[in-house]
């Protein structure tokens, strides 16, 4: 029977490995069967690879922490920007688009009639589904 030797499927795993793998052989020395390798590149690589890790974990951390502050702010921020738009808006009645150079999208609606927003009559034209 065949064994199978496996190399780990993540980055924190594969890391975790190369470290034991290191400590193996500095523990071994020149017994270590690994001594014909150039530990000079290798070790270093370990190392920048591991550090390179460490620092991307740190900053995930702070970032999930930077974006969890955000939205927990970001409601009262809504609040003063819509009471900023609200108070523009009544110091700009009856000049909206002023509120553009605030940094608002203003958006031109045409104003609706009382005759626009009634039914159209139906007309005695129409073709009914009875036949």
């Amino acid at each position: 029977m065949k064994n199978k030797v496996s190399l780990p499927g993540s980055s924190k795993e594969l890391l975790d490995l190369a470290k034991k793998v290191q400590q193996k052989h500095n523990a071994e020395g020149t017994a270590s069967p690994l001594s014909t390798l150039d530990w000079t590149v290798i070790g270093p690589l370990i190392d920048k690879v591991v550090a390179a890790h460490d620092r991307a974990e740190a900053a995930r951390i702070e970032m999930h922490q930077s974006f969890q502050e955000r939205n927990l702010n970001l409601p009262a921020l809504r609040d003063a920007i819509r009471g900023f738009r609200d108070a523009l808006s009544g110091k700009y009645m009856r000049q909206r688009r002023v509120l553009a150079q605030w940094g608002f999208a203003v958006q031109d609606v045409k104003p609706t009639t009382p005759a626009e927003t009634e039914e159209p009559e139906e007309s005695g034209d129409r073709v009914s589904g009875n036949r």
